[in-house]
């Protein structure tokens, strides 16, 4: 694992959860779970991880153009 892979998991674990409005989404608890499940995978502990509108994706490069051939997490 790179330090690249590393540092964006360190990032997604660490600003999970944390409400981004005054009134907190019922999605937070259940993204953050999914967070942590998929952090408990080797394998996908070994991808880029990003996120967007609630959706945990993984990409096998880590830059800005990520891959698209893993299938999302959509939650």
């Amino acid at each position: 694992m790179t330090n690249t892979v590393e540092a964006a998991w360190h990032k997604i674990l660490t600003t999970t959860g944390e409400p981004r409005r005054p009134a907190e989404s019922p999605l937070l608890a259940p993204f953050a779970e999914l967070v942590l499940a998929a952090h408990a995978e080797p394998l996908l502990r070994q991808l880029y991880p990003w996120t967007g509108m609630w959706e945990l994706h993984f990409s096998r490069c880590t830059e800005i153009r990520h891959t698209w051939d893993i299938p999302t997490s959509a939650h």
